[in-house]
């Protein structure tokens, strides 16, 4: 998000529009005000829409909805229930397979999203998180894997990004707290974008879900995850991976910004 703005600003700059950040008591929000070469405003939050576009963007933060229309035209989605009450989230967490994860209905950056749900304590605690951010929460299936963002210009795929979370590969040689310290070594982490991996308490609990400690030396090649979330902040990291994606996968991208 960060790098977008910085992205935008500057070709903002080039091109002679004014563009004002607002901050909330001082702390960043991705908000901004443009003022336009024909004198008008454009108030926006991370990227400018054009006005016509507005009504057909308005769901794509909207992940209940969102899916509604994914599965309408046949495009893959995960088993999915939104629920206002927590009898529904029960009934939507029996329903599934576990594990589960529990966000709120709208919204978006992982805001109050709660993964690796198996049990009825854990359920409830991560239905109440997500109710405090949305009126309805979703339920649904957790899928293995990387996140990957792809970029449709025209409706042509122009780029696909690799999103995983902060991880270490094992080298059977090293332990995890020292797999962790050389990997912060990398003079990328030294920000602004990328951050040190940490063995904070999110860290422990991740491990922990894997059946791992800092002090055990999985098997080499072995993938460790310290996080659930797959922001920068945190230590996640990007791979530009157009050249790789299967064409099929492209055209799927393509159809989905139709």
């Amino acid at each position: 998000t960060m790098l977008v703005a910085k992205v935008l600003w500057e070709e903002a700059n080039v091109r002679g529009i004014q563009v004002h950040e607002v901050r909330l008591f001082g702390l960043p929000r991705n908000m901004f005000i443009a003022r336009l070469e024909s004198g008008a405003h454009l108030c926006y939050e991370g990227i400018p829409m054009p006005a016509h576009s507005a009504r057909q963007a308005w769901w794509l933060d909207n992940k209940g909805e969102m899916k509604k229309r994914f599965t309408k035209v046949g495009i893959p989605v995960p088993k999915v229930k939104a629920v206002f009450k927590e009898k529904g989230a029960f009934d939507a967490f029996y329903e599934l397979s576990a594990p589960v994860i529990v966000k709120p209905y709208s919204g978006s950056g992982s805001r109050h999203t709660t993964l690796h749900i198996r049990d009825e304590e854990t359920l409830f605690r991560a239905f109440k998180s997500a109710k405090r951010v949305a009126p309805l929460a979703v339920v649904e299936e957790e899928l293995v894997g990387a996140v990957y963002r792809a970029t449709v210009i025209d409706g042509v795929c122009r780029g696909v990004l690799r999103r995983d979370p902060p991880h270490v590969i094992a080298t059977g040689a090293h332990n995890i707290r020292q797999l962790v310290a050389k990997a912060n070594e990398h003079p990328a982490r030294r920000g602004p974008y990328f951050s040190k991996i940490m063995l904070n308490s999110e860290a422990l609990a991740e491990l922990a879900w894997q059946r791992l400690s800092p002090i055990d030396m999985p098997e080499e090649g072995t993938r460790v995850l310290l996080h659930q979330k797959i922001n920068w902040s945190v230590g996640g990291t990007t791979t530009d991976v157009t050249d790789v994606t299967h064409p099929e996968n492209m055209a799927l991208f393509e159809r989905v910004a139709e």
